[in-house]
């Protein structure tokens, strides 16, 4: 079944056919329907709509579906109908199903026809694969056939015990016998056979009942009329199980034909040599073997050339036919003789055409030898019957372009002759046209009757020649021009007796009026609209006679036309400058030269004020001639590009710039070529490595490190070159010894072809770092501190030093997750650890435990173990913590338990408050401590309820982890304020049997501290994050410097090396200097991004105003306008929040680069919608930008799409920025911005701001 299914509902009533949808689509099935009333929609529908199902309302006013059936009958349409109609007889139902119906439901039990129409959809495929099979059987029979016919193959088959003998109609046919009359016997077989070959047959038959191979003979036989044929024989011989033959199966073919050809080849041969024609001869695989001298002088290529090769490798060229390619290949697989004609080429290049007679040959076994063919030359008999074709060809087309009609009106009579060509001319048979006058009318264009009518009338009357236009009516609605000509004829009196004339199509001729004019339309409307100053003087005094809106601007003035340059440029230009202007425009004029200026530097008046304004042009004089050929005026092309210079200034800016950053970068930085030379380094490399740069160049990176290391730097290398970026960490040997780590940050470079030309790495020098972390690892041990981390993604666990030494495994041990797990006592603190594993993993829960772990060793010990998970992408990514030995402290706690149970007076004089409940939560013990903590006597709490004594700490920590504990059997340590007597409590509860013990004291003071300490900590987070966010915008901007610049700035060095060779001709060093501009163009648009991009986040302190989104949006559309009307684009708004309080240019350049997105990656088959909408929810603004357009796989490329040069469609130019300056820009303004996409379903961007950031003004304001 289709992913739809096309079902064509016959149905006179809506409310019926909207119930029948209904019901299908409660069965969940896919589909689109067409619903019809009456039979000539229903017919029309059958062919339009190509139903997979058709559903029928059994009656209706003029139509039945009866009357249905048989139409689809009639037209030979097997598809399934069910009908859906009221109550009827099982009789009529029965008469119904015979008449062809797959099913009937019954109106008032519509709940059957989901089924009803999976039942017949299945009956209808069953059907139709049953047919298909017995369609191939029959198809795989007659193919049997014809091929036997065709190979003119027969079988027999003989009993080898009784020598009777069976032949199929092919093997009479091949003996050419009657086999209706004749009696098939091994005596009457053996009478065909010639004397000469009986011994050799009876040997061949002999053989192969004493062996298990199959028997092979070929002979010639006579038959009854006497004529002589080849023929071989094949057949398997069947024995029993003793081996005793009992039939044998074969055929024979009749190898006449072939057998005379070979016959034919050889005596060919003979005279191959003599003959004008060519003549080669190819083995079976079609390698030539011998050609004749003829072949030679046709092709020009030498019998040494060619001897071995087939003829198509050498032959063939750019317009040899492929489909006769085709064709003689076919013919060769087939081992079939051909003939053809084909364009061949010469060994010198030049075209011919040849007829190609090609024979295959056949030893006596019936395998192929090779191929005889005769090739001849007849390329004059081609170009003749060419051009008799291209003549033939412009005779017809002339003929038809005329498109002249001619008609006969006999005025007496009122009755019209019009030839074949007429009717073409009017659209119509002949049988629609009836000869009268006003039949001739009835086709004129109502609008154009009475005019053509006049005509008429007044040819008649003598006033005018009858000469009109007209347009006519054909019967499919279409409208054609005709122009006539006619002669009025007239008796002896002078009355009009008839009239004989002409019509021809001229409809063409006014299509083309009609585009010239569209043309000219289209050429102004251009003219109008160029960027470009555009303008035209005429003649030697430099007349303006036209000029576009851009020149006009560009010299500030108006009403230009009809003057002479030389009263328009005084006051626009410096004197001097004008001057200049104008002998240019007579050097061009008079000498027809055209001129070009480049990058000229100029101050205009453009405003009329009197002050100059600096600009950088680009312009062209150059003369245009009427048509005589005589120079009538000079055009002019003149190109503002005072902004493409100022931008390269400033790239050149951007340079230095970059040459800054490179030397004063932190990190070291090296170039390597493809053979790991060092091409540069910068000062930063130098100190690390304690060498200068001459040193540096031109060795091998491997050549500053020990042996131990080179293998690890190449096999990075090696990842190097299959595209891969990395850091890793490589110990340097400085020139005074020292052994340096460093963490080196790599990146391949590949050439424009996809070549690996060398990599760019950056070097930081982490040898202090290294110590640090050395002796924080010392310090851990001494603290019994370890470490974990659990990477979830690929399933990798890591343990510390001191971890693996709790656990006592060795230091080599790898742990895994469930190893890990394991070590846990088997109980209680298996089961927490459990649990705590999988609410960090699902649900993003931190946990920090004291639970016991059996060591490898088989010791049991206490351990605390901390675990914060990390979520990217809304999936734990990885755990990680610290693992701590606390046995001596638990076992002192465990100790200390104990004997405040035995001696209640420690309890009472500890310093912490001390309270037991039960399970019921009633207060069983209550020392003085908690009375005076929580200003609450012993008398007054002993025996009584502790939440309906607290109510107020029900909402608390307290609640929660006392139930955590009992429920959980744990012990549970935290601290909480309670606001009942505003003090801090450190708190830890212990489970029993019988209740809750637990002990708590006043940690007030030291909170405060903490509290102050940990506000302290979140400011210095905060810098931290800002630090390291900085950090990855420089790490990018190293990256995109090194992958965008480098290749770039690497090629213009080589290619200027090259020219300052003199080895190298002129060509060549042209060459050099084309690919030199090309890389400075590369390099101009990589830096100008990069300054974009700098320029972007330099201007965030400008000022704020009042931005109105619909005004922005308006203006975006009307810069865009006609990229807007080109893509057919729909832009609505819906600002709930109308006008914000923010930096205008960020908000245009957000606004802007989102809707040229969503219309540069829409669906080219739709229109393109985009809905811009804003509001205020929950504190926050929040922008949202959603489209119809190609969408992107988020689950593949979420981490990509704000990725600067990420792009994902390439079938359009871009270069990767947009989303990037937009997130960028967001982030600048204090934002945040998320997408949602689906592929092929649109595009959401949504842009979030929280409020406190806009001052808001709304829509009163």
């Amino acid at each position: 079944m289709k992913n739809k299914l096309r079902i064509l509902h016959l149905e006179d009533v809506s409310t019926d056919a909207e119930l029948v949808e209904r019901e299908l689509k409660k069965g969940h099935f896919r589909f689109e329907s067409l619903v019809v009333a009456n039979k000539i929609a229903f017919e029309r529908a059958l062919i339009e709509f190509e139903p997979d199902l058709i559903i029928a309302d059994h009656t209706l006013p003029s139509f039945d579906s009866v009357e249905a059936m048989g139409i689809m009958k009639q037209r030979g349409i097997e598809i399934p109908i069910i009908l859906v109609t009221a109550t009827i007889s099982d009789e009529y139902a029965v008469e119904i199903m015979k008449a062809g119906a797959d099913d009937y439901i019954l109106k008032d039990r519509m709940h059957r026809l989901p089924q009803a129409v999976l039942n017949a959809m299945e009956k209808y495929r069953l059907k139709k694969a049953k047919q298909l099979i017995i369609d191939d059987l029959i198809n795989s029979q007659l193919h049997l056939k014809e091929a036997q016919e065709i190979a003119k193959l027969g079988s027999w088959e003989i009993d080898l015990q009784t020598y009777e003998i069976t032949w199929s109609e092919e093997t009479h046919g091949i003996f050419e016998t009657d086999p209706s009359t004749y009696q098939v016997t091994f005596e009457g077989f053996l009478s065909f056979v010639p004397a000469e070959y009986r011994i050799q047959l009876d040997t061949a038959l002999e053989n192969s009942l004493n062996s298990t191979s199959n028997g092979f003979i070929e002979h010639k036989i006579i038959l009854q009329n006497g004529k002589l044929k080849y023929i071989t024989h094949n057949w398997k011989t069947f024995k029993d199980l003793d081996g005793k033959p009992l039939r044998a199966v074969g055929t024979s073919q009749d190898i006449t034909e072939k057998k005379l050809a070979e016959k034919e080849i050889t005596k060919l041969s003979l005279v191959a040599r003599k003959t004008s024609n060519a003549v080669i001869i190819t083995d079976a695989e079609e390698k030539i073997q011998w050609v004749n001298d003829a072949f030679i002088r046709m092709t020009g290529f030498e019998i040494n050339e060619i001897l071995g090769k087939t003829p198509g490798s050498f032959l063939q060229g750019p317009e040899t036919d492929p489909e006769v390619v085709r064709f003689m290949h076919e013919k060769i697989s087939n081992k079939e003789p051909f003939k053809c004609d084909i364009i061949n080429y010469t060994k010198s290049g030049d075209k011919f055409w040849t007829n190609i007679e090609c024979q295959p040959k056949f030893d006596s076994t019936g395998k192929l030898t090779g191929f005889f063919s005769i090739q001849t030359d007849i390329t004059k008999e081609k170009e003749a019957e060419q051009a008799i074709y291209t003549l033939t060809e412009r005779m017809t087309l002339a003929t038809k372009a005329a498109k002249l009609g001619i008609w006969d009106w006999d005025i007496v009579k009122d009755t019209m002759t019009w030839d074949d060509r007429m009717y073409e001319l009017y659209g119509i048979e002949r049988k629609e046209f009836f000869s009268a006058l006003s039949d001739w009318g009835n086709c004129i264009h109502p609008d154009d009757y009475e005019k053509a009518n006049k005509d008429s009338k007044d040819a008649l009357a003598g006033i005018r020649d009858y000469e009109p236009e007209f347009r006519v009516v054909w019967p499919d609605k279409s409208v054609h021009y005709l122009k006539g000509n006619a002669v009025v004829i007239c008796d002896a009196t002078g009355k009009p007796v008839r009239m004989i004339g002409l019509n021809f199509d001229i409809t063409e001729k006014k299509r083309l009026e009609g585009a010239v004019e569209t043309e000219r339309n289209q050429f102004f409307e251009m003219f109008s609209r160029a960027p470009a100053a555009i303008g035209m003087l005429k003649g030697p005094n430099h007349i303006v006679e036209m000029a576009n809106p851009s020149y006009l601007r560009f010299i500030g003035k108006r009403n230009i036309v009809g003057k002479t340059m030389l009263e328009l440029l005084p006051g626009l230009l410096p004197k001097g400058f004008d001057e200049s202007f104008i002998d240019l425009l007579d050097k061009v004029y008079n000498t027809g030269e055209t001129y070009f200026g480049t990058e000229r530097f100029i101050q205009i008046n453009n405003e009329g004020k009197g002050e100059m304004t600096d600009l950088y042009i680009n312009y062209i004089y150059q003369a245009f001639r009427n048509g005589k050929g005589d120079i009538a005026g000079v055009f002019f092309f003149i190109n503002d590009i005072t902004e493409q210079i100022l931008s390269r200034q400033d790239l050149e800016r951007s340079e230095q710039q970059y040459r800054q950053i490179v030397e004063t970068t932190q990190e070291g930085i090296w170039q390597l070529d493809e053979n790991n030379k060092i091409t540069f380094v910068n000062k930063n490399i130098c100190e690390i490595l304690e060498y200068s740069e001459e040193e540096m160049l031109g060795k091998e990176h491997l050549s500053f490190m020990e042996e131990s290391e080179k293998q690890k730097a190449i096999k990075a290398i090696e990842r190097r070159k299959e595209g891969i970026p990395e850091s890793y960490k490589l110990t340097f040997i400085s020139k005074s010894g020292k052994h340096i780590l460093t963490n080196v940050s790599a990146t391949p470079i590949f050439d424009e072809k996809g070549n690996y030309s060398g990599a760019l790495g950056m070097v930081s020098d982490i040898t202090d770092k290294k110590k640090l972390e050395e002796l924080l690892e010392e310090a851990s041990k001494l603290a019994r501190i370890g470490s974990f981390e659990l990477d979830c993604r690929k399933d990798i666990m890591y343990w510390s030093l001191v971890t693996k030494e709790i656990h006592e495994v060795a230091l080599d041990y790898i742990p895994t997750l469930k190893d890990g797990i394991a070590f846990y006592k088997e109980g209680d603190s298996r089961d927490k650890m459990n649990k705590a594993y999988k609410n960090a993993v699902n649900d993003n829960i931190s946990y920090d435990l004291e639970l016991q772990i059996i060591t490898a060793n088989g010791n049991e010990r206490w351990i605390r173990k901390i675990g914060r998970p990390t979520f990217v992408d809304g999936k734990c990514a990885r755990i990680n913590g610290s693992f701590q030995d606390i046995t001596p402290i638990k076992n002192s706690e465990i100790e200390a338990l104990k004997a405040s149970e035995e001696k209640e007076i420690v309890l009472e004089s500890i310093g912490d408050a001390f309270i037991m409940v039960d399970t019921n939560w009633n207060v069983t013990y209550w020392n003085q401590h908690a009375a005076n903590f929580l200003q609450c006597s012993r008398a007054e709490i002993i025996n009584k309820n502790i939440w309906e004594r607290f109510p107020d700490a029900i909402q608390t920590k307290f609640f929660s982890n006392y139930h955590k504990a009992v429920l959980e059997q744990s012990v549970v340590n935290f601290e909480e304020y309670y606001e009942g007597v505003s003090k801090w409590f450190e708190v830890t509860a212990y489970p029993s049997n019988s209740g809750l013990s637990i002990y708590f004291r006043d940690v007030t003071s030291r909170k405060e501290t903490q509290l102050q300490v940990i506000e302290l900590n979140k400011n210095l987070k905060g810098h931290t994050e800002e630090l390291v966010q900085r950090n990855s915008d420089l790490e990018q901007f190293s990256y995109i410097v090194s992958h965008n610049l480098r290749a770039p700035v690497a090629n213009i060095l080589g290619l200027g090396d090259l020219l300052g060779q003199e080895d190298y001709t002129q060509e060549m060093k042209n060459d050099f200097q084309n690919a030199l501009l090309d890389n400075v163009k590369r390099l101009d648009l990589v830096i100008t991004d990069l300054n974009s991009i700098l320029q972007v986040k330099g201007k965030i302190n400008a000022k704020k105003q009042s931005v109105v989104l619909n005004d922005l949006v308006d203006a975006i559309k009307n810069s865009i306008q006609n990229l807007v009307d080109k893509e057919n684009v729909n832009i609505t708004t819906d600002f709930r929040m109308p006008v914000i309080h923010t930096v205008q240019s960020y908000m245009h350049s957000i606004f802007y680069n989102l809707i040229a997105n969503s219309i540069k990656y829409h669906q080219p088959e739709i229109p393109a919608e985009i809905a811009i909408s804003s509001e205020l929810k929950d504190g926050f603004v929040v922008i949202t930008f959603k489209d119809n357009g190609l969408g992107i796989d988020l689950d593949k490329k979420r981490g990509q799409v704000f990725i600067l040069y990420k792009r994902f469609h390439h079938h359009v130019e871009g270069k990767g920025m947009g989303l990037f300056l937009v997130k960028t820009q967001v982030e600048l303004l204090g934002g945040k911005i998320a997408i949602e996409s689906k592929v092929n379903d649109g595009t959401t961007f949504t842009v979030t701001f929280e409020e406190r950031i806009f001052n808001t003004i709304n829509e009163d304001d």
